[in-house]
């Protein structure tokens, strides 16, 4: 593959110096300046929602919501974006609009025509919050008490904007009784298509199969629409020709960096999308998507990855990702591996990085792990001692688990941006910058490797057992330099030994998600008692399934994966879910796609009926796991970012070449 040539930073150069919060802030007050009904009606969106949710063609989904973009007054894309994105805010800034199903139950029963055990029973049979909304909607004579509260004394249509300033306020209103009457309120002015989708974004998911992704790749088909420059077919239709692939790209480079709209659309609209790259820069603050590691069988398979290019291979490290800001003001905030703000959940951390000597007056981004650390006896511990640390409502002076920072990278140093350097540069300067501090601040273990000398292979698999030893999970193998050492934000460049790969042929676990379930039975009667697991085919923005897993899983994890699924139960099957044929995939229950789990197999076969890397392999058949059983869940993962289908094409491969 080629070198990069960018330098792709975030946040516009002409803007301040303010945190990200405080620029998203900026962007809600010009919001709540419009006068309404300004902008586009939230009724469009709600029409939209619809159509795609009904169109199982990832292309034709893409194009309806890019001509829907490029229609928007510029004023609308930034909160259409985050609204089809199932959020009111960059993942990095902790908005929650906080409300429970039963806030949103008694709103739709105060502003529909549905008893509360009507609803109930429509819901159990329905399954869908916002479809039994809909089906309550009754003609209002009064606008409820929501408008007093926005200052409006009309019935008026909601807009996208209105309605993405409204949910702010949710978020921002402590008072359930108050966050009820505003729900009560905003419901009333809204259709009965409209009401599905508020309550649908009250939830949290608008189940219209269109995952962050597909939005970005929507919003560089319609920059391309606007800037005139869509290709047509001899029909007159668009197409997805050259210039969308490289704008698509270009934009998606970006947003790795800067996983924020309004960045991204500011640029685009004041300098273009051919000046992304020059005009954002990297920034403590807002999180880079990490840089990720592919699974691989051997050292064999390694070797014939990396060719002759020097390499090192360091311990990998059980925990959880972290990648670790520090603004020269002294602020420090933590992010996990799908840019989540983790901040609040480690005030250890926070406060050792922020009140340190060595650190002061310091502007910094390293790549780290976060892992459970015996101070005393001087090593890391198991994966499950970092589990049992509080997850919310983090207090310093309760924390009974300490943990320990490993950093093996450095993305920013002194406001200067490290992304295209190599890794042997940036490693050298992490080494100067930072000392060792017992239990509190360590460097992975690692180990750089000549592949044209023997000598340097054969302490490979030394290093690996060591590894194992000292409670790691085997080995990430990262390029010192070559086209591949510099730093690839959200592309899988490294590669990873696992310990796993020494007794089972598919090298690796696999993250997947539970798309469906079949009931239990005997001891099972009360739960589900088996799962249907999916892959993520990105390109095409399905879940492919993979298999079935009813192993694994102590009684105790069943019954509370059985109530944690309950709640996300589908009407429907999802038009995104890509499943076989017959008894093993008729399930009783589907999902909406919200965990990840990870799952072991002894080994990958060709099946007829799964549908995991269909044409990646074989041209009409998928790929299937054998013996699959359940090991832990990964909550610092989306859906998204489960394990992929071309990752599932690769290790299949990987173990046929072992075999």
């Amino acid at each position: 593959m080629s070198s990069r040539k960018r330098k792709l930073d975030v946040s516009i150069k002409s803007s301040s110096s303010s945190s990200s919060s405080q620029k998203h802030s900026k962007l809600i007050q010009n919001v709540k300046e419009q006068k309404r009904p300004a902008g586009t009606t939230f009724s469009s969106f709600a029409s939209l929602c619809e159509s795609i949710e009904q169109e199982p063609g990832r292309l034709k989904t893409i194009k309806s919501v890019g001509e829907f973009l490029a229609s928007l007054d510029p004023s609308d894309v930034i909160p259409t974006l985050y609204l089809l994105s199932n959020r009111i805010a960059p993942s990095y800034i902790n908005t929650e609009i906080g409300v429970g199903t039963g806030i949103i139950t008694s709103a739709i029963v105060q502003s529909g025509s549905l008893t509360l055990d009507k609803l109930r029973q429509k819901l159990k049979d329905v399954g869908d919050l916002g479809e039994v909304a809909m089906q309550s909607k009754k003609p209002q004579k009064t606008i409820g008490s929501f408008f007093t509260l926005v200052s409006s004394s009309k019935k008026t249509e909601p807009t996208i904007a209105s309605v993405f300033k409204d949910l702010h306020k949710l978020s921002q209103t402590p008072s359930s009784n108050d966050k009820k009457s505003m729900i009560v309120g905003l419901l009333a002015q809204c259709d009965a298509l409209s009401t599905k989708y508020i309550v649908r974004l009250l939830e949290g998911s608008l189940r219209v199969g269109l995952a962050e992704r597909g939005v970005i790749a929507s919003f560089a088909y319609s920059v391309v629409l606007d800037e005139r420059r869509a290709i047509v077919d001899k029909n007159g239709e668009d197409v997805f020709g050259d210039e969308y692939k490289k704008t698509h790209e270009q934009i998606m480079d970006a947003y790795t960096c800067v996983p924020n709209y309004e960045c991204l659309v500011e640029a685009i609209s004041k300098f273009g999308v051919s000046a992304l790259s020059r005009q954002c820069q990297l920034k403590a603050g807002i999180p880079v998507k990490v840089m990720l590691g592919r699974p691989l069988n051997s050292v064999e398979d390694m070797l014939k990855h990396l060719g002759d290019h020097p390499f090192m291979v360091d311990w990998k490290l059980d925990g959880c990702r972290c990648q670790l800001h520090r603004q020269r003001d002294g602020t420090v905030s933590l992010y996990s591996r799908n840019s989540e703000n983790d901040t609040l959940k480690n005030p250890d951390v926070v406060s050792y990085f922020k009140l340190s000597e060595q650190f002061q007056n310091k502007e910094f981004i390293i790549d780290a792990e976060i892992v459970a650390y015996d101070r005393i006896k001087k090593q890391i511990l198991p994966f499950q001692e970092l589990s049992k640390r509080k997850r919310k409502d983090v207090q310093e002076s309760e924390i009974t688990v300490d943990v320990c920072i490993f950093a093996f990278d450095i993305l920013l140093w002194d406001g200067k941006s490290l992304i295209d350097c190599h890794l042997k540069d940036r490693r050298k300067l992490l080494y100067r910058e930072f000392a060792f501090d017992e239990g509190r601040l360590h460097f992975a273990k690692f180990m750089d490797i000549d592949p044209t000398k023997k000598e340097d292979i054969a302490q490979i698999k030394p290093f690996m057992d060591e590894a194992v030893k000292g409670y790691c999970e085997g080995l990430m193998i990262k390029p010192l330099e070559g086209p591949h050492g510099t730093y690839f934000p959200d592309k899988r460049y490294w590669f990873k030994l696992k310990k796993d790969y020494l007794a089972s042929a598919a090298a690796d676990s696999l993250d997947l998600v539970p798309i469906g379930a079949f009931y239990g039975k005997g001891k099972r009667s009360d739960t589900f008692g088996s799962f249907l697991l999916a892959c993520y085919d990105a390109d095409e923005d399905v879940y492919q399934c993979i298999c079935k897993v009813g192993t694994g899983f102590n009684e105790d994890q069943l019954a509370e994966y059985s109530k944690q699924l309950s709640k996300i139960v589908s009407s429907k099957k999802s038009t995104s879910f890509i499943t076989g044929k017959g008894p093993g995939h008729d399930c009783d229950v589907w999902f909406e796609p919200k965990i990840v789990w990870e799952i072991m197999c002894a080994d990958m076969s060709i099946s007829p009926v799964h549908k995991a890397a269909i044409g990646l392999v074989d041209e009409s058949k998928g790929i299937a796991l054998r013996f699959p059983r359940f090991i832990r869940e990964r909550q610092d993962k989306q859906p998204e970012d489960c394990t992929s289908a071309q990752q599932v094409a690769d290790m299949y491969r990987n173990q046929s070449n072992v075999n």
